[in-house]
């Protein structure tokens, strides 16, 4: 819930008077215009009773499009009658209707199932056998290797959700850099020659068609002595695992609200509210829950090659935004000590030239500083490079409080 908490000179993420003091990543207008938007939510279909997500991702025009709807419609700014255009659209469609038509356009949709429902199909029967993640050495010539600084790397051409640079950017540097050009190939080279993790969100096989693959990584640490921990993370999972031949849906895009519709808990959130329909859970459970994973599986990663050596690979009608828009406002109400300055940081940010607020860390452990030494910061901020790496000085003093 912290995105949901991080506030930018005092505007969180439902004020619409934030936007002016981002970086608009939103290239396709798909975040901020509401009818497109929408183009990302859970909807009954032909048949009732069987509800479908369907998710324009970050270009909302095929989904609505396919659908039947034009890509704009200015004259559509009320949210409910957004809701009920598009709503309208999709109940023209049954389930496997709009499975066929998700497929053939390559978008992010899926059926809304139950728990039961996800279990009995091959793709829940193949992570069945999976434990939460997995890690397998690609080459065990390596020497063990200390753990460097972390910089997201973006593309500038590709777009993104906002206001996620104000949560998720703090500690960091960032920067952008776009693989199909040769000279930022060569400033990506750069970075990867001195890294210890890479993260890899895109989709199954993307990386590894830009030149950046397992393989590729594996070759490159042989040559450096060192080992890389190749963390990849995407919707479905089940890919590069043994049961890759069952895991069908393994190449799907995806997100958060698609993760929790498909596997029964959009049901369960609607069961827990008492209703006969599935709702998309409030805040990003799924999305920063593979966050926590992921990094608990990149430090027994990097344990792994501390100790051995080698190269490691680690595999409702509301929109998600009115609901947890709407949960926000009752848990003030129900624990409004959560929202109190002593459960936040704040700091200044240079890089958005504004003051950061943003949820103190969950835990404290006995002579450990845990937190961050530097405010967020835009994407595509600093540059390509481990060097010259700042330390805010009322940070660190905060940190050791």
């Amino acid at each position: 819930m912290s995105a949901y908490l991080c506030t930018l000179d005092g505007l969180d993420k439902a004020d619409p008077r934030v936007k002016n003091k981002i970086p608009d990543t939103d290239l396709n207008q798909a975040q901020t215009v509401l009818y497109r938007r929408l183009s990302a939510n859970l909807y009954e279909t032909k048949t009732p009773g069987e509800f479908y997500h369907i998710h324009g991702s970050l270009e909302a025009s095929a989904t609505l499009c396919m659908i039947g709807l034009p890509p704009f419609n200015p004259r559509l700014q009320d949210y409910r009658e957004c809701i009920e255009t598009i709503e309208s659209a999709v109940r023209r469609f049954t389930v496997d209707e709009l499975e066929e038509m998700n497929r053939k356009e390559a978008q992010a949709g899926v059926p809304v199932l139950t728990a039961e429902q996800f279990r009995a199909t091959p793709q829940g029967q193949a992570l069945a056998a999976l434990p939460p993640f997995t890690i397998q050495p690609f080459e065990s010539s390596t020497a063990p290797a200390p753990l460097g600084q972390q910089c997201p790397v973006t593309s500038p051409y590709l777009p993104d959700v906002p206001f996620f640079q104000v949560d998720v950017n703090t500690g960091k540097h960032t920067t952008s850099l776009h693989l199909h050009d040769p000279v930022q190939r060569l400033a990506f080279e750069a970075l990867i020659a001195s890294a210890d993790v890479v993260l890899d969100g895109y989709r199954p096989g993307v990386l590894t068609r830009l030149g950046y693959g397992p393989d590729r990584l594996a070759k490159l640490a042989a040559a450096r002595g060192k080992g890389y921990v190749y963390v990849a993370e995407d919707c479905f999972g089940g890919s590069d695992t043994p049961v890759a031949d069952q895991a069908v849906w393994s190449d799907r895009p995806g997100w958060q609200q698609i993760a929790d519709c498909v596997t029964g808990v959009a049901w369960e959130q609607g069961r827990f509210m008492g209703l006969n329909e599935p709702v998309v859970p409030p805040f990003p459970m799924s999305d920063y829950g593979t966050g926590a994973l992921g990094c608990v599986a990149a430090m027994a990663g990097l344990y792994r090659r501390a100790t051995e050596g080698a190269f490691f690979e680690l595999r409702h009608h509301d929109s998600v935004d009115e609901v947890g828009k709407r949960a926000l406002k009752s848990m003030r109400k129900v624990r409004p000590a959560l929202f109190e300055d002593i459960m936040m940081h704040t700091a200044w940010s240079h890089g958005f030239n504004a003051e950061v607020r943003w949820p103190r860390e969950a835990l404290q452990v006995k002579g450990v500083d845990i937190g961050h030494v530097r405010a967020t910061r835009p994407n595509g901020c600093d540059e390509a490079s481990w060097k010259g790496w700042e330390e805010q000085p009322n940070m660190v003093a905060d940190l050791r409080l």
